[in-house]
C-alpha cells in the first residue's frame, strides 16, 4: 500500500531493494518487533505470508494471536495474499515419520487459526483456493475473511 513500509525478516532470491519506491521504508526486523507492532496497533493493516506457507507458519500463528489478544476494535487488520495449492500435509509426512492424517491434522489447526485471524484474502490463484478449502473445509473459508 502506499504510502507504506515494507519490513522483512529475511531477504529471499527474488528480492531486490534496489527496486523499491523511494518513498517506501524498507527495513529488516525481527519477530518481535513486528509482534510488538501488531500489539500496539502501529499499523492499521499489515498483509503477512499467507497460512499455509511451511517457512512462515509459526510466525502467522504468533501474530495472529498477538492481534487476537489485542482485538480488533483498535488493532491492526491482518491481511494476506495466497498462491499455495500444493497439499504440504503430503509433503510433511514424507518428510517425516508421522500419518499423513497427524500431518493434516496439525496443518488444519495451525493454518485453521492463522486464517481465522485475517480480514481479507486474496487468492491468487483458483487452485490455492480449492487448496484452502480441502485443508480447512468449505464451511472454515466462509466463516473467515472475505475474499479480496
Amino acid at each position: 500500500m502506499v504510502p507504506g513500509d515494507f519490513f522483512y525478516r529475511k531477504a529471499m532470491y527474488d528480492f531486490d531493494l534496489t527496486r523499491a519506491p523511494t518513498h517506501a521504508r524498507v527495513k529488516k526486523v525481527s519477530l518481535s518487533q513486528v509482534l510488538r507492532d501488531a500489539w500496539r496497533g502501529t499499523y492499521d493493516t499489515m498483509e503477512i505470508v499467507e497460512p499455509l506457507a511451511p517457512s512462515a507458519i509459526v510466525e502467522t500463528v504468533a501474530i495472529s494471536l498477538v492481534t487476537r489478544l489485542r482485538g480488533r476494535r483498535n488493532g491492526t487488520r491482518l491481511v494476506t495474499y495466497a498462491i499455495e495449492n500444493a497439499d504440504l500435509p503430503e509433503k510433511l509426512a514424507a518428510k517425516l515419520p508421522i500419518p499423513v492424517t497427524l500431518a493434516r491434522l496439525a496443518y488444519r489447526s495451525l493454518s485453521g487459526f492463522g486464517y481465522r485471524s485475517m480480514t481479507r484474502v486474496c487468492f491468487g490463484t483458483t487452485d490455492a483456493e480449492r487448496n484452502y478449502r480441502r485443508l480447512l473445509g468449505t464451511r472454515a473459508l466462509s466463516r473467515a475473511p472475505k475474499p479480496a
